[in-house]
């Protein structure tokens, strides 16, 4: 979410909108792909009761 829209439920409202779009097709699992250095994203997927089951390096080369 851009910076200027986040604290408004925004992200929440994505994120369920996900999770019930996963239980209508038979997910079984959600797995989020973030960046440890950003603080402010994994704080809200830990507040939205996920749980951080692997940290890796990845080096990402933009052409």
């Amino acid at each position: 979410v851009l910076h200027i829209y986040r604290r408004q439920g925004l992200g929440t409202l994505l994120l369920s909108a996900a999770e019930q779009w996963g239980i209508k097709n038979g997910c079984k699992t959600i797995e989020v792909t973030g960046q440890m250095q950003n603080r402010e994203a994994c704080r809200f997927y830990e507040s939205s009761g996920m749980e951080i089951t692997l940290l890796q390096n990845a080096l990402h080369v933009w052409i």
